[in-house]
């Protein structure tokens, strides 16, 4: 049977350890060759730990960058949106009417200008109009030709 209260002691020095690998930090790494000999499998535990936080933080920045341009593109639609509100509430259609037809226009991508966004359904399109009207209520997206 495993010793639970020594392996959550246990595992903090090695998040220590996968720390000081990921940093290079000689005197710690020292410890470990000095160690090893006597815990099977550190060196590979520590190594494992270490390359899992790095993908972890890789990921985290694609997924931040990934929001990002969903936030970018909402934000586009909803800029349409606004621009073709007086003329076709002109015309009698109601908010989520404007915001439907509008999830149908070709949209230019923002973040790749040579290709457009694709067609939403009725329920996506408000959604996403909704989200990008109040992104650019945060003030977070400045005004920009596109």
């Amino acid at each position: 049977m495993t010793n639970i209260p020594a392996l959550v002691a246990a595992l903090p020095i090695l998040r220590r350890l996968a720390d000081a690998k990921r940093e290079g930090d000689i005197d710690i790494l020292a410890e470990v060759a000095e160690l090893s000999p006597l815990v099977p499998d550190l060196e590979e535990t520590v190594h494992l730990i270490a390359i899992g936080a790095n993908h972890s933080e890789t990921q985290a920045e694609k997924s931040r960058a990934r929001r990002f341009n969903y936030e970018r593109r909402k934000v586009a639609r909803a800029r349409e949106f606004n621009r073709r509100r007086p003329q076709l509430a002109s015309l009698g259609y109601s908010e989520s009417d404007i915001k439907a037809k509008c999830g149908k226009l070709p949209v230019r991508d923002p973040v790749d200008p040579s290709r457009f966004l694709g067609e939403l359904k009725r329920s996506q399109a408000i959604k996403a109009i909704d989200e990008g009207l109040a992104l650019i209520a945060t003030g977070r997206f400045a005004l920009s030709s596109g």
